[in-house]
């Protein structure tokens, strides 16, 4: 007599909500932006203090999500599609390619230096 194979337990679905799973939850993950940051940016977000480098993180990571959400035009740059999001006394400057989805952070200071 050979002995019962268990069945495998399934992984969870990550678009499953976990109050019914039989039924995808309503938010699911939509990073379809890459979102590029240039060696001198990384830099600089890591001098940052941890809570305002929190704040630039968290901004940097809802561009990949949407960089059109909560953004304002930035007017300096002519006609190229360049914008801003804030991060609390911080600004995010990017530049948005909308045919090849791809977001490059240019720029991140503080609100009083980053327009100079």
């Amino acid at each position: 007599m050979t002995p019962k194979s268990q069945p495998k337990k399934n992984k969870p679905d990550l678009n499953e909500s976990p109050e019914n799973p039989s039924k995808p939850s309503k938010e699911t993950k939509t990073t379809s932006w890459e979102v590029r940051i240039p060696k001198k940016v990384h830099s600089k977000i890591d001098k940052l203090e941890k809570n305002q480098r929190e704040q630039v993180i968290d901004v940097i990571k809802d561009l990949a999500r949407d960089p059109y959400f909560d953004s304002e035009r930035v007017a300096k740059y002519g006609k190229q599609p360049v914008y801003r999001r804030r991060a609390g006394k911080y600004r995010i400057i990017y530049y948005v390619s909308k045919r090849i989805r791809i977001v490059d952070v240019m720029e991140v200071d503080h609100r009083k230096k980053v327009y100079n």
